[in-house]
C-alpha cells in the first residue's frame, strides 16, 4: 500500500509543482545517493570486516557496496514511494474551507484510531504483527504508535484552539479527539509520546503568539486546557512512574544504553563516511561493529532516522537531505498571513514535532508514521506561488506505473505465497526447509538454505541451520565447523549463537559441544546463570562430559 498509494495519485495526476529547484536538487542528490549501494565494491575501500568475511571465512559476499542488494533495492523504492507521496500531496489545490474539512476528517479519522488503542489497552488486546509490543501498537514498536497519536494530538488540539479563535464551532470537535489521543497515549505508557504531546502543544501556543495576537480569553484559556489534560495524563500511575523516572536510574540505563549504540553506530560511520554501508544493510553489518552497545539485545536500527540515514547513506545523503529541508523550510515562510495562516500552523508543528522526534527514534522509516506527517507537510505550506515541477509528466506517470507494478507485485506475495519480497521470500524458504526436514530431504533443504544465504549472506541462523543439516546429512565435521565459524563471525555478540551450536555438536563431537560453550561465556546473554545450569544439565550424564566442563570452569 505504501507504493500503491503514491504511485495511483502520480499516474492520475501527475505534479506540475513542487518545492523549486533546490527542493528537487536534495531530493533527487538524496535518491542517487542511496543508489551507490549497487556501485561494484572495487570502486570504495573496504571495511576491515568484509575482507575478513571474504578471505578468512569463506563467506561470498556480492560485488557491490551493499551486502544484500535486493534489500537495499526494496528500501530505495520505499524511499522512493515517500517523497513521491509528498510531490503527490502538494497538488492538492487546498483553500481556507478545504483546510478546515480535511482537518475535521482527519479529526474523526484519529478518533477512532485512538479510541481503538485506547480499547486494546483496557482489554489487553495485540493489532496483528504487533503481537511483541509490550502495549497495544499498529507497530511492533509502540513508540511509533505513539508517535502517530502525539502528532494527531497536537493537530487536533491546535485545530480546536483555532475553532475557538475564530469563534467557528465545527473544529471544537478537536477538543475530544485531543483529549482520547492523550488517554491512549496514558494507556499505552509511553514517556516519550507524552513529551511529545506537551512538547507539540507548548510549540504551538508560542508560535501562535508570534504569528497573531492572542484574545485575553484564550490566553487564560489555552493554559487552563492544558493543566486539565495534565490532570487527566496523571491519573495513570504507571504513566506518572514513566514519566517521573525520566532521570532515574532505569531511565539512565536505557538513555546510556542509545547513547552506546549512537557510538557504535558513528563508528561504522566512520569507516564510510561519504558512501554508507548501503540503505537496507544497517541490522546485517552493526554487528561487526558493536563493542560500546554489546549486550544480549539484537539491534535492528540505530534508534535515530539522522543515524540510521548516515549510516546507510552516509554524509552526501545527510547532505543532501538537509538541503531538501532548508528548501522546504523556504517555502513554508510567512505563515502567520492569510486566512489558513492558523491551519498552516498546525500542520508545521506536527511537522515539526516530528523531525524532532527522528533525532532520536525511526518514526520516519515506519511509512504509517511518516506518511501522516507528509500529510501535515503538504497541509503547512501556502496554497499558491509553488514553483513548478521540473520533470515532465510522462516521467511522473512512468514512475507511478512503477511503483504500482511493484506494489501489486508485492501484494501477490503475500497473497498467494509467492517469493516477490524479500520477507516473504525468507519465510517461505523457512517453511520450505522445515518441510523437507520433515521427509528427510537433506540435500534439498540445504539448497534452500543456500538461497536465503543469497538473499542475506550475513545472517548468523543461515549458516548454522546448512551446518546442522549437513551433521545430519553427511555428518562431514569439517564443513559443518566451518558454517559454524561463519556464523559466529556474522554475530560476534550474542550467546546464543555458541550455546545452540554447543548442543547440535554435543551428539556428534564432545569436545567441540564444551568448546562452544566455552565461548558463550565470553559473549552476550540475558541469563547466563541459567544458560551454565542447562549446560551441565546436558553434561551430567557422561563422565566426560562432566569432566571436560570442570576444567572448562
Amino acid at each position: 500500500m505504501a507504493l500503491l498509494l503514491p504511485g495511483i495519485a502520480l499516474a492520475m495526476k501527475p505534479p506540475t509543482t513542487g518545492l523549486g529547484k533546490l527542493g528537487a536538487f536534495g531530493v533527487g542528490g538524496l535518491l542517487l545517493c542511496l543508489l551507490l549501494a549497487f556501485v561494484p565494491q572495487f570502486y570504495w575501500p573496504s571495511g576491515e570486516w568484509r575482507l575478513e568475511a571474504v578471505e578468512s571465512f569463506g563467506i561470498d559476499l556480492p560485488a557491490v557496496l551493499s551486502v544484500q542488494p535486493w534489500i537495499s533495492f526494496e528500501a530505495w523504492l520505499m524511499a522512493v514511494a515517500g517523497f513521491a507521496w509528498l510531490y503527490a500531496a502538494l497538488q492538492w489545490p487546498v483553500n481556507y474551507n478545504g483546510r478546515c474539512w480535511l482537518f475535521f476528517y482527519v479529526s474523526i479519522l484519529l478518533a477512532v484510531l485512538a479510541g481503538i488503542v485506547v480499547w486494546g489497552n483496557l482489554v489487553g488486546a495485540r493489532y496483528p504483527g504487533a503481537e511483541g509490543a509490550t502495549a497495544f501498537s499498529f507497530f511492533p514498536n509502540r513508540n511509533q504508535t505513539a508517535n502517530f497519536l502525539a502528532l494527531g494530538g497536537v493537530a487536533t488540539f491546535a485545530y480546536a484552539m483555532e475553532g475557538v479563535r475564530s469563534r467557528t464551532l465545527m473544529p471544537l470537535i478537536g477538543v475530544p479527539v485531543s483529549a482520547l489521543c492523550m488517554v491512549g497515549l496514558v494507556l499505552g505508557v509511553s514517556r516519550a509520546g507524552i513529551l511529545l504531546y506537551f512538547l507539540g502543544v507548548a510549540l504551538w501556543f508560542i508560535c501562535s503568539l508570534r504569528a497573531h495576537s492572542l484574545s485575553r480569553f484564550f490566553k487564560i484559556g489555552f493554559p487552563v486546557v492544558v493543566v486539565a489534560l495534565s490532570i487527566v495524563a496523571s491519573s495513570n500511575e504507571r504513566t506518572v512512574e514513566r514519566i517521573l523516572s525520566f532521570f532515574s536510574q532505569e531511565s539512565q540505563l536505557e538513555d546510556e544504553f542509545r547513547v552506546r549504540i549512537y557510538e557504535d553506530t558513528l563508528q561504522m560511520v566512520l569507516d564510510a563516511p561519504l558512501t554508507g554501508i548501503g540503505v537496507g544493510s544497517f541490522p546485517a553489518v552493526f554487528p561487526q561493529y558493536r563493542e560500546a552497545s554489546a549486550n544480549y539485545q539484537r539491534v535492528v536500527h540505530p534508534e535515530s532516522d539522522l543515524f540510521w540515514l548516515a549510516s546507510e547513506g552516509g554524509l552526501l545523503a545527510v547532505g543532501f537531505v538537509s538541503l531538501f529541508l532548508v528548501a522546504y523550510a523556504r517555502r513554508c515562510r510567512g505563515f502567520g498571513k492569510g486566512a489558513s495562516a492558523g491551519f498552516r500552523l498546525t500542520a508545521l508543528v506536527a511537522v515539526l514535532i516530528f523531525l524532532l522526534h527522528a533525532l532520536v527514534d525511526v518514526p520516519a522509516h515506519r511509512p504509517g508514521t511518516v506518511y501522516f506527517a507528509i500529510l501535515f507537510a503538504a497541509l503547512a505550506l501556502p496554497s499558491r506561488e509553488r514553483p513548478e515541477s521540473w520533470l515532465p509528466p510522462v516521467v511522473w506517470r512512468v514512475l507511478g506505473a512503477v511503483l504500482i507494478a511493484f506494489g501489486l507485485l508485492w501484494i501477490a506475495g503475500g497473497a498467494f505465497n509467492l517469493p516477490r519480497h524479500s520477507s516473504d521470500r525468507a519465510d517461505q524458504g523457512e517453511a520450505d526447509i522445515r518441510s523437507y526436514i520433515s521427509v528427510g530431504d537433506y540435500d534439498r533443504a540445504i539448497a534452500n538454505v543456500d538461497d536465503l544465504l543469497e538473499l542475506r549472506p550475513l545472517d548468523w541462523r543461515n549458516y548454522f541451520q546448512r551446518a546442522q543439516l549437513t551433521l545430519s546429512d553427511t555428518g562431514n565435521r569439517a564443513s559443518a565447523a566451518a558454517d559454524f565459524r561463519r556464523a559466529r563471525f556474522v554475530e560476534p555478540i550474542l550467546g546464543v549463537v555458541t550455546y545452540e551450536e554447543g548442543k547440535v555438536w554435543r551428539s556428534y563431537d564432545l569436545a567441540r559441544s564444551v568448546s562452544a560453550w566455552r565461548e558463550t561465556l565470553f559473549r552476550e546473554m540475558e541469563n547466563m546463570d541459567g544458560i551454565y545450569n542447562r549446560m551441565l544439565g546436558s553434561a551430567w550424564k557422561s563422565s566426560d562430559a562432566l569432566e571436560r566442563m570442570a576444567r572448562m570452569s
